[in-house]
């Protein structure tokens, strides 16, 4: 009898849809902390991976920087033979006879290739300045590259690796002015 009486008087579904109004209600406040939590948590998710990447980026330098004061104390005793090494008439010399000794190319187009243009120990020294991969580790590693200007770089006295275009020897000039004199004449050297 009583569960007729329920059901005749639908008391069951407004009890049902009592509890429901109330038991939403009641989760109203907790859905909403939920949701702040759910917040702070995606934030707190983004400001360690951003302090993540700053400590790597951190270890990085720290890694740069020791390889510099490594670098510098290494090359120290190169510092003193540069000048010889970069002699600038022993240069100019080198630049002269490879200039000279390039044959002028007519295919696809005129065009000169002049190999060894400085004395081997000079490309060897620059080889040897390479920064090491350290200075790259941050780069896309097919690239690999290194932006000029770099600050965190070892000591390098500046005589040695400023470069004077006035070692371009004269061949050079008479070769344009021979390529030009021949064009001229609408012939092709």
């Amino acid at each position: 009898m009583p569960a007729r009486l329920l059901k005749q008087t639908n008391l069951m579904a407004r009890l049902r849809g009592a509890w429901r109004h109330d038991a939403d209600e009641a989760l109203k406040p907790v859905r909403k902390e939920l949701r702040r939590l759910a917040h702070e948590v995606e934030a707190l998710q983004t400001a360690l991976q951003e302090a993540s990447v700053r400590a790597a980026r951190g270890d990085r330098n720290a890694s740069q920087l020791r390889m510099i004061a490594e670098l510098n104390e290494q090359q120290r005793h190169r510092l003193g033979s540069l000048p010889a090494l970069l002699d600038k008439e022993q240069l100019a010399a080198s630049i002269g006879r490879a200039v000279a000794a390039a044959p002028m190319r007519a295919d696809p187009f005129d065009h000169v290739v002049v190999e060894d243009v400085l004395p081997s120990r000079v490309y060897d020294l620059l080889l040897e300045a390479l920064p090491p991969t350290v200075f790259f580790s941050d780069h896309d590693p097919i690239k690999q590259d290194l932006a000029p200007g770099y600050h965190l770089e070892p000591h390098r006295d500046p005589k040695a690796v400023a470069v004077d275009l006035s070692l371009l020897p004269r061949a050079s000039r008479r070769r344009r002015r021979a390529r030009h004199a021949a064009l001229s004449r609408g012939g092709r050297r």
